[in-house]
Order: C-alpha cells, then structure tokens, then sequence
C-alpha cells in the first residue's frame, strides 16, 4: 500500500494519475519504454474477515503438540491436532463418551491455558472438542456473583426474571440441595460449578501501532485467555483494552497455541471493572459447523441440560 501511495503522491506525478497517459487509439505501435499497466502496480493485501466464522474453522498446527485434558478428576497425555475458534482436535485412546466435559489445559498447570470442552465426536482414534461460549471468571464464588449481580444491573437492567424452569441442578428457586456427590465432594459447591452464566467479554488488543479485537476465553487477576485472529509473538508487551468504563490493563504474552494466547498482567486487574463493559450474550440457537453436518442433533453441549443459564434466569438464581 505504501508503494501505491507514493505512485500517487510522487512530485514526477503532479496530476496525482496512477498510470501515465496511453497513446492515443489511432497511434497504437509498440509502447514506449517507461509505460506501465495495472499488472506492474504492486498493492499489498491484508485480508479482513467480513463476518465472525471463527467456530468453523479449523487449522493444523505445525506439529501436533504434547498437552493433556482433564477427564472425570484424570489427566491425560494428548496429542493436539488442531486448534481454533470454538474449539480442537486432539488425538488419543482415552474412553471419551459423546457429550463428555473435558478440560483442555493448552499451559500445563498454568490455570490461563484452560479451557472448559465437551466432547462432540470421535472418529478414528481422533476427538473433536467444542469450546464452552461463556467467558470463565477465574475467581472465587463471591467474587463471581457480586460482579454478574452488577453485570446484571448496569447492562441488563430492562431483563426481566421470569418463570421459566431452572435447570435441574436447583430444587428451589434459587437453592441447592445440600448433602454429599456419589464420590464424596460437597454436592452444593459441585452444583453451583455446574450452573453457567452465559456472559461473552471481548476487547482490543493494542500492539505494535494496531488495534485486534480478541475474544476473552478466560480472565483472573493475574491473568487472561485471550483468543485472536492474529498472531502475537510470545514475550510482546500488549495492552488489553476492555472498553470504556472498564478501562485496560497491561499484559505480556507468556504462551500461545493456535489462536489462543496466554496473557500475564504486569499488575493485578480488578475484576469488578468487567461490571462496566457490556457483554455479549452466548446465543441460544446453535449453528452447526461444517465439520458437523453429518450430525442429526441439532443442540450444542453448552444447553440447557448442561446448566447454563438465561439472563432471565440468572437473575432469578443471583435474587436480582
């Protein structure tokens, strides 16, 4: 683009043309030297997305990766096939079941590379992983609550609670049965995990004289999960911009995976902040990728029956 800038912009080139003048019709010999057509302008492309198909595409990585997923309270060694927008590939023998929660840990123990999938098909030795929608708040229950009940307050104020049942996980409008799981945890806290807000965060991702806009997969204080359609190496100093209100906070890049970035904040965020950037709503229809459309069942893992909640029905649960 700089070259086609300085072609208009030369002093040789006051008329501001791009090609110099042709011959005229009635003198068409051989075309003197100097003379120039369209194929000889160079014009660098970038190519822009026109609309958000991030949960269909899928891209190999360069190497399959070493990483492992949490099943059923095991760690398992995978291989990771690919990676990208709403979800991955990973190959190994373990037992997975249709509809299986996983947790993909794309950073070892690191808790910004995890990543809450269910499991969608098996093919071959091969699993097909489909991304939870929801932005994850890695925060401790209190800290949650309080920041969806202002969520819920600035941005969904005119949402009514409404009568619709909640999932199964509640006996009563906003309680839990207490007592213990089949395998000995607390059943209210292993409920409450269960029950899923259905809040999406995005933001700007300010880096070497550009604006990106990224997805928040997951955020703590220390920390976020950040998914983007480019590349940012590792080790660069960004700024993760929330929007007005919430404000931005400075990040370094300490991983990647695909289009999935690890963030490390160079301060603590508070994240009550997010309360101030309206988020989008994870849609309850589902639209069926491509990889997908042998596939006769129309819902995605993430409905009602896997406990994520309206915005309605949050509110009737948070008592707003």
């Amino acid at each position: 683009m700089n070259d086609f800038r300085s072609r208009i912009q030369s002093a040789d080139n006051p008329a501001g043309h791009l090609l110099k003048a042709k011959n005229p019709r009635d003198k068409r010999d051989a075309p003197a030297a100097g003379d120039e057509n369209l194929g000889e302008v160079v014009i660098p492309r970038e190519e822009v997305r026109a609309a958000d198909h991030r949960f269909e595409d899928r891209h190999r990585l360069a190497r399959e990766a070493a990483i492992t997923v949490r099943h059923k309270r095991k760690r398992l060694e995978v291989a990771l096939v690919n990676l990208s927008g709403g979800g991955a590939m990973i190959e190994c023998d373990a037992p997975f079941k249709l509809w299986d929660k996983v947790v993909l840990e794309l950073a070892g123990g690191d808790p910004r590379g995890r990543i809450e999938c269910a499991v969608r098909w098996i093919k071959h030795g091969r699993t097909g992983l489909e991304f939870a929608p929801e932005t994850h708040i890695d925060a401790d229950r209190a800290t949650c609550d309080a920041l969806l009940r202002e969520v819920l307050e600035k941005s969904f104020a005119d949402v009514e609670a409404n009568a619709d049942p909640l999932p199964a996980a509640f006996t009563t409008a906003g309680q839990f049965e207490a007592g213990a799981d089949a395998d000995g945890g607390d059943r209210e806290e292993s409920r409450r995990d269960e029950l899923r807000h259905p809040m999406i965060w995005h933001g700007h991702v300010h880096f070497d004289y550009d604006s990106h806009k990224v997805r928040l997969r997951n955020i703590s204080t220390s920390g976020a999960l950040i998914e983007s359609a480019h590349q940012f190496p590792i080790g660069a100093e960004i700024m993760l911009d929330l929007g007005e209100g919430a404000g931005h906070v400075f990040a370094q890049v300490s991983w990647s995976q695909g289009d999935q970035f690890g963030l490390a904040f160079t301060a603590p965020f508070d994240l009550a902040r997010l309360a101030a950037a309206k988020p989008q709503v994870a849609i309850e229809g589902y639209v069926k990728p491509d990889y997908l459309k042998d596939d006769s069942r129309e819902s995605s893992p993430w409905a009602s029956q896997w406990g994520r909640l309206s915005v309605a029905q949050l509110k009737k649960t948070l008592g707003r």
